[in-house]
């Protein structure tokens, strides 16, 4: 599609200097005729590289917290990805790892806690609006809706 973005991940399997691989990426990224093409086709068409090591952390959301990108990690770069060449030990160790997506007792746990976050969110709604605080109530509000 000529308004899509391309994300693509580098599941590491030892530690490497991030800081020159990212450099080197930018330089390739400006330099190569096609990336620079498709980056071009549109102000929404973006080329992203990550570099990763297989890890997931899910956090414990507090009042100050709210939703992590727990879910949304391991969706992008394990349950909807798909590896350029073949696929090699660490890849199927990291499918292996996480798919299914997660263990029940992990699913139950992070619905729970995105429930009671939304629920104590939608309680602060009125007490900020009680005190005209709207646009806090409206930030309520806002992350009960994300949870």
């Amino acid at each position: 599609m000529a308004e899509s973005d391309l994300d693509m991940a580098i599941l590491m399997s030892t530690p490497v200097d991030a800081d020159a691989l990212e450099a080197e990426w930018h330089t390739h990224l400006s330099t190569d005729a096609t990336l620079t093409d498709f980056r071009d086709r549109s102000a929404f068409s973006a080329v992203h590289l990550d570099f990763f090591d297989g890890t997931f952390e899910s956090s414990i959301w507090d009042d100050g917290g709210g939703p992590d990108d727990f879910e949304i990690e391991i969706g992008n770069r394990v349950a909807y990805a798909e590896p350029l060449g073949a696929p090699g030990p660490a890849y199927d160790k990291l499918n292996a790892t996480w798919l299914p997506y997660y263990d029940p007792v992990r699913r139950d746990a992070r619905l729970r806690m995105a429930i009671d976050g939304c629920l104590l969110d939608l309680e602060f709604v009125p007490f900020y609006v009680r005190r005209t605080l709207h646009l806090q109530a409206f930030d309520r509000l806002y992350k009960a809706f994300r949870q």
